[in-house]
Order: C-alpha cells, then sequence, then structure tokens
C-alpha cells in the first residue's frame, strides 16, 4: 500500500528558491499568461470505503487540509483550489469509471488511491486524457512510466528506496545475517522483499532462510521454529497490519528477541495494542510522526495540524504525502500557469533532491517515484516509538527494484 515545501520560513525559503530555479524550464512563467482562468478542480478517486478507508483516507484528509490552507493565502495564482472527492468503494473495476466522472465535472488532475493496483484503472483514464495523475502513497515502481504513462507520479518513496535504507540500516548496526519473512500477500511486500535482499547480500550480508505466510494466517508457529533454526541476527518482515502486527506478538512470545526490521507499513500506532510492551522492533517512516523528527519543521507542522484539525495521525507520518502533493501541484502551476499534464510533468521530472517537508524528491522522465530518498528509522521501546536516525541508501534502488 500502500509521502512538502517545508512551512514556516523554511517552506517559504525552499519554495522560492525551487521556483527560481525552475522558472528556467519553462517560457510561461506565470498564472496569468497561462490563460487560465475560474477555480482549479483536482478530482480524487479514492476509496472512501472498504478496505481502501484507512489507507487513502488519513492522506485525503492532509490534501484537504493542505488545499484548505492554501486557499485562504490565496489560492495558487490568486485562482481557488476545489477538491471534487468521488468514493471507488475500494473496487478496482470502479476507478476508471469514477476517474471519468469527475473528469465530466471538470477535474484536470485526479487524485488517486495510495495502492498501485487500485489507483492505476482511475490513473489510466487521466492519462487517456492528457492529465497528469498522483497517487497517494503508492510504492510500487510500476505506478509512473512504466505502468501507466508519462503522467502518472508518486511521492512515497518506492519499494526499492524502502528496501536499500532497510538494508543500509541492517549493515550500519553490524547485522550480517538475516532471516528474512515475507507475507506474500501484496505487491508491496513482494517488492521490498526482493528489495532488502538484493541490497542486503549486495556487499557481504547473507540471507539464513526465508519463510512465507498469508496476513490473515492465525499461527506462524512453522515459520518461527524456522526462525530459530536458522540463528540470524536480523529478522526482515516483509508485512503489515493487523497479519504483521500478529506475527510480531507470535515471534516474540516464543522467545525470539532478536532486532526486527520492517518497512513503512508499521508506521503509526492504531496497531501497537496487539504486541504489548514491544521493544526492538524498527520500522521505516518518511517523517516522525511522534513529535521528535530531526526536522524542527515536521514537528511543527504536525502541533499545527493537530491543533486545528483536533485529530493526531495515529497512522504515522506517511498522510503528510498529502501536503507534498499540495505543495509540488501549487509549485508547477505557478511556475506553467497551466493544468496541463504535460507542463506539469515538465516541472516534476527536473525535480532533482527537490525539498519538501517528507524528505528530498528527485525525478526523471523515466522515474516517477522517488528511488533514493533519505527516510527515517523509528524504533520501539517498551511498547512506545521514537525517531532513531536518518538514513541515506548506500546506493539508489533502479525503476526495477521493488516491483514485486
Amino acid at each position: 500500500m500502500k509521502f512538502l515545501k517545508r512551512r514556516s520560513g523554511v517552506v517559504v525559503a525552499s519554495v522560492a528558491a525551487a521556483m527560481l530555479v525552475l522558472s528556467g524550464c519553462s517560457s510561461n512563467t506565470g498564472g496569468a499568461s497561462g490563460g487560465e482562468k475560474g477555480p482549479i478542480v483536482i478530482g480524487a478517486a479514492v476509496g472512501l470505503t472498504g478496505v481502501l478507508k484507512d489507507y487513502d483516507g488519513p492522506v485525503l484528509d492532509v490534501v484537504k487540509y493542505s488545499i484548505d490552507e492554501l486557499n485562504k493565502k490565496g489560492g495558487i495564482d490568486g485562482r481557488k483550489v476545489v477538491l471534487d472527492v468521488l468514493d471507488t468503494k475500494s473496487d478496482v473495476s470502479r476507478g476508471g469509471q469514477v476517474a471519468q466522472q469527475l473528469i465530466d465535472k471538470g477535474a484536470k488532475i485526479l487524485i488517486v488511491s495510495k495502492d498501485f493496483d487500485f489507483g492505476s484503472p482511475a490513473a489510466a483514464v487521466a492519462q487517456k486524457n492528457g492529465m497528469v495523475s498522483i497517487s497517494l502513497g503508492a510504492a510500487s515502481p510500476k505506478f509512473g512510466v512504466q505502468g501507466i504513462g508519462d503522467k502518472a507520479f508518486s511521492f512515497a518513496p518506492s519499494a526499492g528506496n524502502a528496501g536499500t535504507v532497510l538494508a543500509t540500516f541492517s549493515k550500519q548496526h553490524g547485522w550480517t545475517k538475516a532471516f528474512t519473512l515475507l507475507d506474500d500477500t501484496l505487491s508491496y511486500t513482494r517488492g521490498v522483499n526482493q528489495a532488502f535482499t538484493k541490497f542486503f547480500t549486495k556487499d557481504g550480508g547473507t540471507i539464513v532462510g526465508t519463510a512465507s505466510f498469508k496476513n490473515d494466517d492465525s499461527s506462524i508457529a512453522v515459520q518461527i521454529n524456522s526462525i530459530k533454526a536458522a540463528n540470524p541476527d536480523v529478522l526482515f518482515l516483509a508485512s503489515y497490519p493487523p497479519g504483521g502486527a500478529s506475527a510480531l506478538r507470535q515471534i516474540r512470545a516464543a522467545g525470539v528477541n532478536i532486532p526486527i526490521i520492517a518497512g513503512d507499513p508499521f508506521d503509526g500506532t492504531s496497531w501497537i495494542s496487539a504486541v504489548p510492551g514491544l521493544s526492538n522492533f524498527f520500522h521505516s517512516a518518511t517523517v516522525s510522526s511522534y513529535g521528535d523528527d530531526p526536522d524542527p519543521a515536521v514537528n511543527s507542522w504536525l502541533a499545527t495540524y493537530e491543533k486545528a484539525t483536533g485529530t493526531k495521525l495515529t497512522y504515522g507520518g506517511g498522510p503528510l504525502v498529502g501536503e507534498t502533493i499540495v505543495q509540488a501541484l501549487k509549485l508547477a502551476i505557478e511556475n506553467t500557469g497551466s493544468t496541463d499534464g504535460a507542463k506539469i510533468a515538465g516541472v516534476w521530472n527536473t525535480f532533482k533532491n527537490q525539498p519538501f517537508l517528507t524528505g528530498t524528491v528527485t525525478f526523471t522522465p523515466e522515474a516517477h517515484i522517488p528511488l533514493d530518498s533519505p527516510l527515517r528509522i523509528i524504533g520501539y521501546t517498551n511498547g512506545k516509538p521514537h525517531f532513531i536516525e536518518l538514513v541515506k541508501p548506500s546506493v539508489p534502488a533502479s525503476i526495477d527494484d521493488g516491483i514485486g
């Protein structure tokens, strides 16, 4: 399933600098000269109900908040931004239909679901209509040129990006014998497992054992016995809650207390009650949502959001990609004066370590998902999450890494 321009003074400075740099990539550098008038309508074909509710919903909430804040300041080039949301009901077959409905109602940009399989049908309709589409957080490298087209983008780290960061983190801590436990349910879990294995073994690490399970398996006793027999010094868990939380509980209950590392599906605290007192567990994240992020702008943004909405981000820092999406759109539309898909894509294709609150983003005409962004590592001690360190991948992932 499967993430801003910096706010306060840092935000303003980075946006201004980006605008100056990017103004050279287009001959049309102002909204007025673009000839477009009236509201900027963004359509969102997302899962408000069904299995995607807890994945799409938190990111969409941040998109709504960020648009409201943007409109309070005059919108984009004096144009109000309107978000039109329709529910796909988490039904893959409805994605394209809902996308077309939004376009017929006037949407010029489409936001789609967080998962590649669910989001790609709507994105394909946007592509057909010459419109840019943005996933709420797809981690599959297929979300982009390879799987949809040249106007599809995801600002969330790719599964390959996460895999190489977690492999780098393991090596930095001297863990050289890994056991990989794969929840063979999603393309994301398969992809991040593939990427971790590739990069962990690249510089001398050894995979001493592997096993797989399904997210709804009630018992993983056989797999736990395999872990014990292999005697690894780290366990890589390619899974997601709730089944991943159940697996964690069973592993610890069986007396396996080695470090366990995992990807960003474990970001947030909605699942932690299933594993009381969890320690020695680490996962990747775009930012730390616990008030201890190394970037003060992240902590400030979170405090402001929680005060304004009365909502804590129990799903971790991943939903902040919603702010990234809004700020990236603002940058591109102000730069070109247009909502045209090719023009927005043209600006984004120039991103090279472009700073956002969720981290730096690099796109190319071939890669429309981050492949080498530094990620945070969150650790658990006695059931409490906290920031550990910021890890830059030892080598960048390729567009083929983490497809799953």
